[in-house]
């Protein structure tokens, strides 16, 4: 048994020297962090024309402080199961600038995140429940080759979930 927990103790030692552990301090990603990581993960789901995950982490803003999530599939409305059905078209209708900002991501420059006063309603289509959260911009730099175009990304916080909330939805 000796020499089989001596080379383990050695190997996790290796790796997590007590030194380094003890002198290292963690902590979570900051919201806008979170954010811009959402924004990473919608658009490899868009590549990947996976539309009900892509429906899990946005928000349709209905109205200038009113928005809607759909954790549920199921619960969306009948317009839009029949907008889902051809995802090729739902994305390139609702996801335009897709390929512009996935090729160019690396090089995209982000500003400080800002945080609007009031907070908004968010109704969950699932359950039909409304709350409020905190409405989230942060504006973005996007090269090309000849020029720059800018745009401001939007973000619901809610019970610690983050929603990105498209450019024209």
């Amino acid at each position: 048994m000796k020499g089989i927990r001596a080379p383990a103790y050695m190997a996790v030692s290796l790796l997590c020297p007590a030194a380094a552990s003890a002198d290292d301090s963690y902590r979570s990603l900051d919201t806008r962090t979170r954010c811009i990581v959402l924004l990473r993960e919608c658009l490899v789901l868009i590549e990947q024309r996976d539309i009900d995950g892509i429906f899990e982490i946005v928000a349709d803003g209905t109205g200038g402080s009113n928005f809607k999530i759909y954790p549920n599939p199921a619960a969306i409305s009948a317009e839009l199961k029949q907008e889902r059905q051809n995802a090729d078209t739902f994305i390139e209708r609702n996801f335009r600038n897709h390929r512009v900002i996935n090729s160019a991501f690396s090089n995209l420059q982000f500003s400080d995140l800002k945080t609007a006063k009031k907070s908004v309603t968010v109704t969950n289509t699932e359950n039909n429940k409304k709350a409020d959260a905190k409405l989230h911009s942060i504006k973005v730099k996007i090269p090309l080759q000849d020029r720059y175009e800018f745009g401001e990304l939007r973000f619901l916080e809610m019970a610690e979930n983050i929603y990105w909330v498209p450019i024209g939805w």
